[in-house]
C-alpha cells in the first residue's frame, strides 16, 4: 500500500496481496501439499490458466473474474458453473469485501504475476 491507501483496497492489482490472501485464507487445506478439491496452491503458476478440475473454467482466467472458478468458489456461485462442494474459504466465514475487491481487481486487471 502507499500514501493513498484509502483507494488501494478496491483498485490494487499486486499479486503479492493475492498471494498473501491465499496463504492466509486457504491454508492449510490448499497449501503446503494440501490438495483439497484438487487444488494445491504453490504460487502463481498453480492458479492462472490452470483447469479447475471441478468446472470447465480455469482457476484464474486473466482479465475476467466471471470466467475464473476461484472467483465463483469464493462468491458462492461455483455450482452455477459446474462446480461442487461448499463456498470457500468457509461459508460461515467468507472473504471480506476488501479481500473480494483485491482478488477481483487483480483478476480483471490481467492476473499478472507482479
Amino acid at each position: 500500500a502507499d500514501a493513498d491507501a484509502d483507494t488501494d483496497s478496491d483498485t490494487d492489482t499486486d499479486f503479492a496481496l493475492v498471494d498473501a490472501l491465499i496463504l492466509a485464507e486457504c491454508s492449510p487445506c490448499h497449501t503446503d501439499g494440501g490438495k483439497a478439491g484438487d487444488l494445491s496452491y504453490s504460487g502463481y503458476d498453480s492458479l492462472v490458466n490452470v483447469p479447475s478440475g471441478q468446472s470447465k473454467l480455469d482457476y484464474i482466467e486473466p482479465g475476467n473474474r466471471n470466467d475464473s472458478y476461484i472467483w465463483h468458489k469464493v462468491s458462492g456461485t461455483h455450482k452455477d458453473v459446474g462446480g461442487n462442494g461448499l463456498q470457500m474459504p468457509d461459508p460461515d466465514h467468507p472473504l471480506s469485501s476488501d479481500d473480494m475487491n483485491t482478488l477481483g481487481a487483480w483478476i480483471d486487471a490481467g492476473a499478472t504475476p507482479n
